[in-house]
């Protein structure tokens, strides 16, 4: 009785031992399987890929908004880049008053202290807009609507219903400038800092 029980005993350890590495190979299948339809499925847009494993990649900043910061390579408050394709226009009004063109920004130029950026404008007719969508040829309302707070001036040269619309951040930074022509409608918007932002004959 006791050789039989022994028997019993080997007969099952041997199933023990065989059994782990057939259910660790099948297990091993079972995964690479799974591995491969997962795959097949994010390749067919069915699974979304994993964020950890593949992080996202930021928009590119669109060249073509005017922002209280800048625009595209150029900052309000520092130098323009050397390949930024902007470049001073012959005729300057005195060293510490100067304006920069770019074949790139048609109806647009910006305006230096002869070192650094320090206010941009978008011209009737220009491709630039801001950050909320506003681009010349706007009406007021659609101002006011984007830019809560809005302060209102009258216009220096432009009859009612002429006038200056200025945006400020809270935090006190550069900010935005639209000018409303006779129709109603935005015929010049600025950003950049004060007091530059302001000047409504060149530097002054």
């Amino acid at each position: 009785m006791r050789h039989g029980m022994k028997r019993r005993l080997r007969a099952a350890a041997l199933a023990v031992l065989l059994a782990g590495p057939l259910a660790a190979c099948s297990s091993g299948e079972q995964a690479g399987q799974q591995a491969d339809e997962t795959a097949q499925e994010q390749s067919e847009g069915r699974v979304p890929l994993d964020a950890a494993a593949t992080p996202p990649v930021a928009a590119p900043a669109d060249p073509t908004t005017l922002t209280p910061a800048g625009l595209g390579a150029l900052t309000i408050g520092k130098a323009p880049p050397a390949d930024s394709g902007w470049s001073e226009d012959e005729a300057q009004l005195s060293e510490s008053c100067r304006t920069l063109h770019s074949d790139a920004y048609p109806e647009s130029y910006a305006m230096s202290d002869g070192q650094a950026i320090r206010r941009i404008t978008a011209g009737e007719g220009s491709a630039l807009k801001t950050a909320r969508g506003i681009a010349t040829g706007a009406s007021e309302a659609e101002v006011r609507a984007a830019y809560p707070g809005i302060v209102e001036e009258p216009h220096k040269y432009v009859a009612a219903p002429g006038k200056y619309l200025t945006w400020m951040p809270e935090d006190g930074g550069p900010g935005l400038r639209f000018e409303i022509d006779e129709q109603g409608k935005v015929g010049l918007i600025h950003a950049g800092e004060m007091p530059w932002l302001g000047y409504v004959e060149g530097c002054a």
